[in-house]
């Protein structure tokens, strides 16, 4: 691995940057051979100190309103800064111990937890994923499928962007940064994100699935066993893996409801209000 990234977008997320770099820097041996940043957007200006090296780069208006959207320009920003191998995260995760991924597989990238915008194997595709399907020449028969994490439901190619490890890079986020822009500009986008919010926050996902699919096809493989363990759907997990296997978190809006687990409570007690998620995307 040669770069590690990940995307602060609210001064209330620096405190999770913060931790999840010293995770990366303390359980891992990623901070003794990778370069990890945060990339930051212009304008943001935080009260707490970055523990970490920041990049700045620029958010079009255009892309303020849709959520996850800066996210994903943030993470094509880093792409273009990392020409070799690279690892990008939600802000809002956390190490446990070291990971090894496969040296073989071109991407690493997880199925979504559930299917929310998903389409179920076989189904008939919808507005939005016969539009995407269309504008990157896919085809449903050809697309194959996955199996969400929790729900266990088989769906077609649906790719949680929290956590991605590319091997070989081909700009699939600058890729989904662009096409993002693109898309927000027809009329077609604009009536489907109106008519629906799961459509307006899952966007950018179904975006970089299909970005996915085009670009490594066959050559896509799963996390390692036990990274990126949706923290906040443990309690939808019919089967959750022993905690003691957890290699990472994400823990979304884990800390709203919840104190940490008792296995976990010497590293996050304490920082629970921190550790809340925050929405910050208008006109909701």
């Amino acid at each position: 691995m040669e770069s590690i990234g990940f995307y602060i977008g609210h001064e209330n997320s620096v405190p999770k940057a913060n931790l999840l770099y010293r995770s990366l820097c303390e359980n891992t041996a990623f901070a003794d051979k990778c370069r990890i940043v945060a990339m930051v957007p212009d304008g943001l200006r935080a009260q707490s100190v970055f523990e970490m090296p920041t990049v700045r780069f620029k958010v079009p208006e255009s892309c303020r309103r849709i959520p996850f959207a800066d996210k994903m320009l943030a993470a094509a920003e880093f792409e273009n800064r990392s020409p070799g191998e690279y690892l990008w995260l939600d802000a809002d995760s956390f190490f446990f111990r070291d990971v090894r991924f496969p040296q073989k597989a071109k991407i690493c990238v997880n199925p979504v937890d559930m299917r929310n915008i998903g389409v179920r194997y076989s189904d008939k595709l919808g507005p939005l994923w016969e539009l995407l399907f269309g504008y990157y020449g896919l085809e449903p028969a050809c697309a194959g499928s996955v199996t969400t994490g929790i729900t266990r439901e088989r769906i077609y190619p649906y790719y949680n962007v929290g956590m991605v490890r590319i091997k070989e890079s081909k700009g699939v986020f600058s890729e989904t940064g662009e096409v993002l822009r693109r898309l927000l500009a027809l009329e077609d986008i604009k009536r489907l994100l109106d008519s629906s919010p799961l459509i307006r926050i899952f966007l950018h996902q179904a975006v970089f699935s299909c970005a996915v699919l085009k670009m490594y096809g066959d050559g896509i493989r799963a996390l390692p066993y036990g990274t990126n363990y949706p923290l906040h759907l443990h309690d939808k997990d019919p089967s959750p893996i022993p905690f003691e296997d957890v290699v990472s978190i994400r823990y979304d809006d884990y800390f709203d409801r919840h104190r940490a687990p008792a296995i976990w409570d010497s590293i996050f007690n304490g920082m629970e209000n921190e550790l809340k998620s925050c929405w910050y995307y208008p006109d909701w």
